[in-house]
């Protein structure tokens, strides 16, 4: 097959009414046919915030890489536009992979990653490239890419893993930071500087030798606030850090940026979110916050609506805003995304379950400490979590799913449990769609998971009614219900 932007666009006119959207998002964004995995290009512009993505048109599995693109004014109604990027240079020939998105004035840059597993030595090599656009939508690959490659690695650096560059401005500069791991297989992030986007300068290891970045640091992001305070997201592969082992797992990081050294220095780091479907999150600034969103979904595991011939496979969480208050980086579903929310119903709590009405947001307090168990259920299945807000413990099972997620790493992919620092007044907001349910607590805390049900999932059950007095329910498309993917 020859991979270009005509095959694939016109492969998607023609076949994206055959996908079965039994488990397809309302709520979430997901390509309207095919493979999708890691933003790519996140961006803000006037009214718009573009995604890009990891995409395989082809088919519903992993295959090799093209952008796809897509735009939204509210992170809920989606518009997809044309496929940006195709493998289709000799330098990105095996897949274009992860990479990020700039305005510079009034042009948009990518900055992406080329695969190459056919090469003159036989050994994969990955590479740096650019491509840019006038309108937005349509682009063109720089004349003279790669622009980074392995002649532009410091010593002891891998030359087969160097990939996902995440570009940002400073100080009428550009930098890239790049992941990589160490050729004895240490994750390290580096740190690359242009003036133009185009010519690019190797300064520094970024960070490296941590154990909380994995032997492989995977999509890293830099977001900077107000004095030089810094925090670096890294999803990292073969995580092994402080008993905990992982294949892959999200890190956020907060620390300071020394500027005059081009070192990040750690202060404190975290998993930024606690469900096994989590990953790669990519962010932009935006008045002086950041839009971000991760794909929702995880390697080496089940991927039910592609092993059930759906022809789709992959979605991406809700936009998030993140944000600092009181020295604290805090994360929230993007308040753009709750805008046009309608209020579905308004319940006391009591014995029993309440109805969702086809409600698709749940909102609620706790008033006070206590064990919280709660469910989202339909007449045979059930989602469960226990929030045990005195003792800071939570967990959750999706054993229930008529559906049931596999994993090649040897572990139960259906059931955690982890630590939680609670307040003594706690604010809960569950997303529940067709095939996932995002959990927010404080602004401090996210639970991300998918799941594959017979029927969907229509009632809410919460156990320990005295712990809150009220849930609320909405309808979050509101007025753009008739408009849902």
């Amino acid at each position: 097959m020859e991979f270009n932007l005509k095959n694939a666009n016109e492969f998607i006119e023609k076949n994206k009414e055959s996908i079965n959207k039994k488990f397809f998002p309302k709520i979430n964004y997901a390509a309207p046919i095919g493979w999708i995995n890691d933003p790519n290009g996140v961006s803000v512009k006037d009214e718009y915030y573009h995604l890009f993505y990891q995409h395989y048109p082809y088919d519903a599995c992993h295959g090799p890489m093209h952008w796809g693109h897509a735009r939204t004014k509210d992170g809920l109604v989606w518009e997809n536009l044309p496929v940006a990027l195709a493998p289709d240079m000799a330098y990105d020939k095996n897949g274009v992979f992860s990479g990020s998105a700039i305005f510079v004035e009034d042009e948009l840059y990518l900055m992406y990653t080329g695969h190459l597993t056919e090469t003159d030595h036989g050994q994969v090599r990955q590479n740096q490239n650019i491509a840019k656009s006038k309108d937005y939508i349509n682009f063109e690959k720089y004349a003279n890419n790669p622009v980074l490659d392995e002649k532009d690695l410091p010593a002891n650096i891998s030359k087969e893993d160097f990939r996902d560059p995440k570009v940002f401005k400073k100080d009428d500069k550009y930098y890239a930071v790049i992941g990589t791991k160490t050729d004895d297989k240490i994750g390290t992030v580096l740190l690359y500087e242009s003036e133009d986007m185009l010519a690019w300068t190797y300064k520094s290891i970024l960070i490296s030798d941590e154990a909380y970045l994995g032997d492989m640091a995977e999509c890293p992001d830099l977001l900077l606030f107000e004095d030089n305070k810094a925090v670096l997201l890294v999803s990292a592969m073969n995580y092994n850090y402080q008993g905990k082992k992982h294949p892959h797992k999200t890190m956020l990081i907060e620390g300071r940026m020394d500027w005059d050294n081009y070192k990040f220095l750690a202060e404190s780091t975290r998993e930024m979110d606690f469900g096994f479907d989590y990953y790669a999150p990519q962010s932009a600034k935006e008045d002086g916050d950041y839009f971000a969103i991760a794909w929702n979904q995880a390697w080496g595991s089940s991927l039910i609506p592609g092993e059930e011939g759906h022809k789709w496979m992959g979605q991406m969480t809700i936009p998030q805003l993140i944000f600092e208050e009181d020295g604290k980086i805090k994360r929230t579903i993007h308040p753009k995304a709750l805008a046009k929310k309608t209020l579905v119903k308004k319940e006391k709590i009591s014995e029993g379950p309440i109805s969702l009405e086809n409600g698709n947001f749940i909102e609620f307090e706790t008033k006070q400490r206590g064990l919280l168990k709660l469910s989202l259920a339909n007449d045979k299945e059930a989602f469960d979590f226990n929030f045990d807000l005195a003792n800071n413990k939570a967990s959750f099972d999706r054993s229930k799913m008529a559906y049931k997620i596999k994993t090649e790493h040897g572990f139960d992919i259906n059931k955690k449990s982890f630590d939680l620092d609670f307040n003594d007044e706690n604010k809960f907001k569950i997303i529940v769609d067709r095939s996932s349910i995002q959990v927010y607590i404080n602004d401090d805390y996210s639970i991300s998971n998918t799941y594959y049900s017979d029927s969907e999932l229509d009632r809410i059950i919460i156990e320990e009614k005295d712990l809150l007095d009220e849930i609320r329910i909405y309808d979050l498309l509101g007025e753009n219900k008739c408009m849902e993917q």
